[in-house]
């Protein structure tokens, strides 16, 4: 079997364990990944400590983990190894006592802050998320299958700063691909001002996503651009042509990036003096 890992293998393997505060909670969200990284290291160090009993006379346990070890370990630079110590204090992740004579500072790895109402927020959360994503494919590849589409690969040519436009392709009109649903009716997709869509943006969301579909960009990718276009959507006048340019962009980015067109000097220029965002999906 080579690599692949077999039920034979599952008894075998060593697990880091990362508390979920710690890397999707709100009060460690802006802490440093290397900082993170460390404490996690850290705590599974106090797994070694906890078995063999090494502790200060207030029965607090410690590990112990010099600069050029712990760089080593890690990969860092030992100056980078310093600075994440530091951010883990400053974040009451740590204590280090200096005891000098030669010895390896104690490192006293502290428990992350959470109460129990961010242990049920953060699962619920994560958990809805997921299921809504699935949800979300599952349906998609429902309405979608025994669909044919073009080949992939489209031959765009844009001059240099040239704008994009919508006029010419109406996003309502545009009869050229049969619309199947993106996201069941029934299920309107949520957005920040939990307003549901109405029935003409829905019918344009079910154009538009399929057509760009066809031209190249994947359903996660439309799906990403349609979430963004949704927290956006009170502050924008005519939705259709916002979600048309959005992911005319991306799909352009997409073609760029991957050699089908060449990129236009201006075109990012353009962009950023339009009020509409630029997302680089691809």
């Amino acid at each position: 079997m080579g690599r692949f890992f077999t039920k034979e293998d599952r008894d075998q393997l060593i697990y880091y364990q990362v508390p979920k505060v710690l890397i999707i909670g709100d009060r460690y969200k802006d802490m440093k990944s290397n900082a993170k990284l460390l404490y996690i290291t850290l705590l599974d160090r106090m797994k070694l400590s906890l078995k063999n009993d090494w502790c200060d006379d207030l029965g607090r346990y410690y590990v112990r983990m010099s600069i050029e070890k712990g760089s080593d370990l890690l990969g860092f630079s030992p100056s980078t190894f310093k600075n994440m110590k530091k951010e883990l204090i400053k974040y009451g992740l740590l204590v280090e006592d200096r005891e000098g004579l030669t010895k390896t500072n104690r490192l006293y790895v502290l428990q992350c802050e959470y109460t129990e109402e961010d242990i049920v927020r953060i699962n619920k959360e994560v958990d809805d998320m997921l299921e809504e994503a699935e949800k979300v494919a599952q349906t998609v590849d429902a309405q979608l299958k025994g669909k044919s589409y073009p080949s992939r690969e489209v031959k765009v040519t844009h001059h240099d700063g040239q704008n994009l436009t919508t006029s010419n392709n109406n996003l309502i009109n545009n009869n050229s691909i049969k619309s199947k649903d993106l996201v069941n009716k029934e299920d309107p997709v949520n957005n920040e001002s939990n307003d549901p869509i109405n029935n003409s943006e829905q019918e344009t969301i079910h154009k538009l996503t399929n057509e760009y579909r066809a031209k190249g960009l994947t359903k996660e990718v439309c799906l990403r651009v349609l979430e963004e276009v949704m927290a956006n959507k009170d502050n924008v006048k005519n939705f259709g042509a916002y979600l048309r340019t959005c992911l005319e962009r991306t799909l352009y980015n997409h073609n760029v990036k991957h050699g089908l067109i060449e990129h236009g000097p201006t075109f990012k220029e353009t962009i950023k003096n339009t009020s509409l965002p630029y997302y680089d999906f691809s």
